[in-house]
């Protein structure tokens, strides 16, 4: 027998033991209730017992033969030898009654019918909440395993995939739970949907806090409300660990309240302008951990969705045996880096009008990030309450507030993830808006591409080459990089627009020999220079955007991951299964996040500032006027003008190559100053180091 199949079976044992257990806690009305079950599983662990010696059971399930484990046995007795069968001659040894038995079984139907057991509906969703639970406890598992492999030294999955994998499957098991219910209450079985009643329950801790929470919020609606310590309030609770988890998750409510009126009454409102921020701060850069348990602090229902983001916070803080301030650190390191940024590519360059909106809600989840105004907020209700008698009176022995104002995200950090990640979202977002409005990034790709080919250049720039790879479907219309310069200038032209027809008939003449009509040489085509992102960053932007709910926005996840599967082998998110699903989009979100950390702004702005020391070298060798500090500032295209005309100038030189060569006279040194000009600046760049904003 395969390993496998002997692991399922006593696993399957072990979950009807699980089931009876807790079943015998739901129904102690009448125990004889679970004898049927209880009696269902001392067979099966008889028949275990009997087996297992009876069963040669494979090191590893395979198709060739392998290595099998020695089993102790002993041999069976041959119960045919112990048979007295007196032999007949008759040949009609059979009856006439047994004769026609035989012969009326050759009428009966082959069609066979499905046996379907007559369950009770209440029965049924009993199983489903047991089975739903035990999906719950994989989901927490799975969180811990994500949560804890972010502190490994290789590779670590970064805080925002780990928040946005903590959301997808809190949202997930919400979701499952909200069906469960809508089940329950159509066949009336509601009663049956029991969590948190006993100890051993899963999530028992955090349902009991949250439920004295929810009772105590009934009537206090502040920032601060009076609990006791759980020590004070079960007698049966008196372990530390226990208590001080009570106290974590008390503050945290506490401190969850106070920033939810923050952001509800100013932050995602248009109130912000009177804080000098043109667009709210969107509501999807809450995570899901504290969408939940707020929703217990304004009066909503306990679940085990509710009880899974508890969890959260109780294994997950800093203090804990899992919690660490990795999150809070590099959510603060990266907003610093990012609006520092973004403050230097304000003096080089501006957003179009069109992208305005975008770049003001950046600034405005910079802001909340930076220059948090929560612990403000917090100290003011504070001096308040401390004028409160009634109120300092009812907190006398009872949890009080934290005294770090750092509390609420330290304790966290999905929320510390969740700004992470709509960071890294928004900032991509912003420096391609940049890097597509005007040519720079797109004509430097070309440029840099042609020096190095025409070996002009020795250093690599990493950040340019690395966009020419990634891009190079938009920016070179394939995945090779053109070698000869006069390609190079074909690409260029057509990939910007210029009609491929018109540019066929300049270079060779119309077959026909008809003259072709001026407007169709002006007719321009669908190509432009703009940079795609990938579809999933989409999907997170429209979410990031309050375009999308998370639930739609994960199974648009699931349908995009599966694009890439035969049609026959793709699978729904409920087909996949939760932990197979969460698996498959921290692996689409890694890639995505590393898309993300590109500094399209950096680059675009360091394109500009190098084709301005390029123009103001070559002066009156470039067509037309030269750029002034503001059109240089507001997306002029005199970037791809100065690309062009080295490329030019390269394929002149290709030419006179060639015709030498072709005439067998000695090789020439053809002058190239532009293309050397060219060189000199993106070479002094490199070598300093190719990062920043050159001065």
């Amino acid at each position: 027998m395969p390993r496998s199949v002997w692991r399922c079976y006593k696993s399957a044992i072990a979950a009807r033991r699980r089931y009876a257990d807790r079943y015998a806690k739901d129904q102690l009305a009448d125990p004889r209730d679970n004898e049927g079950h209880l009696y269902f599983n001392w067979v099966l662990e008889q028949m275990e017992i009997l087996l297992k010696d009876r069963v040669v059971v494979q090191k590893v399930a395979k198709a060739q033969v392998g290595d099998v484990e020695e089993v102790t046995t002993e041999p069976l007795a041959n119960l045919f030898e112990k048979l007295n069968l007196a032999t007949t001659e008759d040949e009609d040894f059979e009856s006439d009654g047994e004769r026609d038995i035989m012969d009326t079984t050759s009428d009966i139907s082959s069609t066979s019918k499905v046996y379907v057991p007559k369950l009770s509906k209440e029965e049924e969703l009993r199983f489903e909440w047991f089975c739903f639970l035990e999906d719950a406890q994989k989901a927490w598992k799975h969180i811990q395993t994500v949560w804890t492999s972010t502190e490994d030294q290789n590779n670590p999955p970064d805080p925002g995939v780990a928040a946005f994998i903590t959301e997808a499957a809190i949202e997930l098991i919400g979701y499952q739970e909200q069906q469960i219910y809508a089940r329950a209450m159509a066949i009336g079985g509601k009663a049956a949907l029991v969590i948190g009643a006993d100890p051993s329950d899963p999530f028992y801790l955090g349902l009991t806090t949250l439920r004295d929470i929810a009772n105590i919020r009934k009537s206090h609606k502040g920032y601060i409300f009076p609990l006791e310590p759980l020590s004070e309030r079960y007698y049966d609770l008196q372990d530390p660990t226990l208590v001080a988890k009570d106290q974590t998750l008390v503050q945290y409510m506490m401190e969850l309240g106070m920033e939810s009126m923050v952001r509800k009454g100013l932050w995602e409102t248009e109130k912000i302008r009177s804080v000098s921020y043109e667009q709210p701060l969107p509501a999807a850069s809450l995570d899901q951990v504290s969408v939940v348990l707020q929703a217990i602090n304004d009066g909503g229902p306990i679940s085990v969705q509710a009880a899974l983001a508890a969890e959260t916070i109780l294994s997950l803080s800093v203090g804990t045996h899992l919690g660490s301030s990795t999150a809070f650190s590099k959510l603060l390191s990266l907003g610093q880096a990012l609006d520092k940024r973004m403050t230097e590519a304000g003096k080089k360059v501006q957003f179009a009008q069109d992208h305005r909106k975008l770049a003001e809600t950046f600034r405005t989840v910079r802001g909340w990030v930076c220059a948090w105004p929560f612990p403000g907020a917090r100290r003011h209700k504070l001096q308040a309450a401390q004028k409160n008698d009634s109120l300092m009176g009812a907190m006398r022995g009872c949890v009080l507030p934290p005294d770090d104002s750092d509390f609420l995200r330290k304790a966290n950090p999905v929320l510390c993830g969740k700004l992470r990640l709509t960071l890294f979202t928004y900032y991509e977002e912003a420096g391609l808006s940049l890097a597509n409005t005007s040519p720079h990034v797109y004509a430097m790709s070309y440029l840099y591409n042609g020096l190095k080919q025409t070996e002009r250049l020795s250093n690599t720039w990493g950040s340019i080459k690395a966009i020419s790879k990634r891009h190079s479907q938009e920016l070179f219309m394939g995945p090779d990089f053109p070698v000869e310069a006069e390609r190079m200038v074909d690409r260029m032209r057509v990939s910007a627009g210029t009609n491929p027809h018109f540019l066929k008939v300049s270079k060779y003449g119309n077959p026909s020999g008809r003259a072709v009509p001026a407007t169709k040489h002006a007719r321009q085509s669908n190509k432009t220079w703009d940079m795609d992102t990938l579809p999933t960053i989409q999907i997170l932007r429209d979410y990031l955007h309050d375009e999308e709910t998370l639930l739609r926005t994960l199974y648009r996840f699931g349908t995009e991951m599966q694009k890439a599967l035969p049609e026959r082998n793709r699978k729904s998110i409920d087909e996949l299964g939760l932990i197979h699903f969460l698996e498959t989009l921290q692996e689409a979100l890694e890639e995505a996040v590393a898309r993300m950390k590109m500094d399209y702004v950096t680059i675009n702005c360091a394109c500009s500032v190098l084709f301005q020391k390029m123009e103001a070298k070559m002066g009156s060798s470039i067509d037309g006027k030269a750029a002034t500090p503001e059109e240089w500032m507001a997306h002029t295209t005199r970037s791809y003008v100065i690309a062009n005309t080295v490329l030019r100038e390269l394929w002149d030189m290709e030419d006179s190559v060639k015709a030498r060569k072709a005439a067998k006279l000695a090789p020439a040194l053809f002058p190239t100053p532009l293309a050397d000009i060219a060189s000199e600046v993106i070479a002094e760049y490199v070598k300093a180091g190719g990062k920043g904003i050159p001065s």
